[in-house]
């Protein structure tokens, strides 16, 4: 009797232990319910069960197939959950989520996948960049439409709007480097045979490549303005440097050397003649003593000497006395002359 329930707990422990492990029914089944969950829109549950499926199953040379079909649907999951939080306004999710959508499709080579979730994410860069475009805050808006350029180059409205942010950067700091990022992108839709209509001012329609060539006009024309008046001549070099490196606007760049070595050269004029004008002032404060004019110092009266102009009319000698004097001296005149 012992020997029977021994032999038949045995026998329990070993169908337990063979129906807890893994099986491709197992698998299978994971699967679809995975599945079953993406199909009733249930993208949180769909993705748990896909990925942990994927974990699981990986290494499992009789689960390929559905290890594959997990990993098909796995990006299209975070693409969804995106797509809602951007319905919701949760920018901040939608970033993250379409994100990881497109880092799974490129590591599963699902290419149409990356496509759509890098224009999507193209989208929500687009929209979350209007505000701070809007308002002049071109820092703000120049780093969100990068990312959204980044993801999608083939979106127009951000490529236009991106060029602009840089154009009006470089105008704020006189930047080089900003001014070519936005000729280059400017350069590149000026030449697109998009038919695409955007707003070119004052209500009129433009096309992308006509609104682009108008942007090339107006920020050429400032940036030179703006260097000019400033006699900004390292600016103006630097500039011509940058665009040459990148082959653009041949002509703004022919303008900026010309002004530039005119400047140089107006320059050097100006501290020669400085030069000459210091050399003059040195000579002068360095002739000899003998060519200076001399000044006699004017006496200074004693505190008991009494000025001329205080003197009273007693003070001065009287006629009498003044007769008397003379008197004595032509007699002392007549005694020398008698003596001789």
């Amino acid at each position: 009797m012992k020997k029977i329930l021994f032999s038949i707990t045995a026998l329990c422990t070993i169908v337990l232990l063979w129906a807890a492990a893994p099986k491709p029914n197992d698998f299978k089944s994971r699967y679809n319910e995975a599945a079953t969950a993406f199909g009733a829109k249930d993208f949180p549950t769909a993705t748990t069960g896909f990925e942990k499926l994927i974990a699981d199953a990986e290494d499992d040379p009789t689960a390929v197939l559905l290890v594959n079909a997990a990993k098909s649907v796995l990006p299209k999951c975070y693409f969804m959950m995106g797509g809602k939080a951007m319905q919701g306004v949760k920018y901040a999710d939608a970033e993250k989520l379409l994100q990881k959508s497109a880092d799974l499709a490129k590591k599963y080579g699902d290419q149409s996948q990356l496509a759509r979730s890098n224009k999507w994410l193209a989208k929500l860069y687009q929209i979350e960049a209007t505000t701070p475009f809007n308002n002049k805050d071109f820092t703000t808006s120049s780093s969100l439409l990068a990312k959204g350029f980044a993801a999608d180059s083939t979106n127009l409205p951000v490529a236009l709007k991106l060029a602009w942010s840089y154009g009006e950067m470089a105008l704020n700091t006189g930047d080089a480097g900003n001014y070519t990022r936005q000729a280059k992108i400017f350069d590149a839709l000026s030449k697109t045979t998009d038919s695409l209509k955007t707003d070119g001012g004052d209500s009129v329609k433009m096309t992308v490549a006509e609104k682009a060539t108008k942007g090339l006009a107006y920020f050429r024309e400032k940036m030179l303005n703006k260097l000019q008046s400033g006699n900004n001549f390292d600016g103006m070099t630097a500039l011509a440097d940058s665009l040459t490196a990148c082959k653009l606007d041949s002509a703004l760049v022919a303008t900026l050397r010309a002004q530039a070595a005119a400047g140089a050269r107006a320059d050097s004029v100006a501290a020669a003649e400085a030069q000459a004008r210091s050399a003059a002032d040195s000579l002068s404060a360095a002739q000899p003593v003998d060519s200076v004019q001399r000044v006699t110092p004017t006496p200074t009266l004693q505190p008991n000497e009494q000025a001329a102009d205080s003197l009273t009319r007693s003070d001065l000698p009287q006629t009498a006395d003044i007769a008397s004097d003379s008197l004595k001296i032509d007699a002392e005149k007549s005694a020398v002359s008698d003596g001789e």
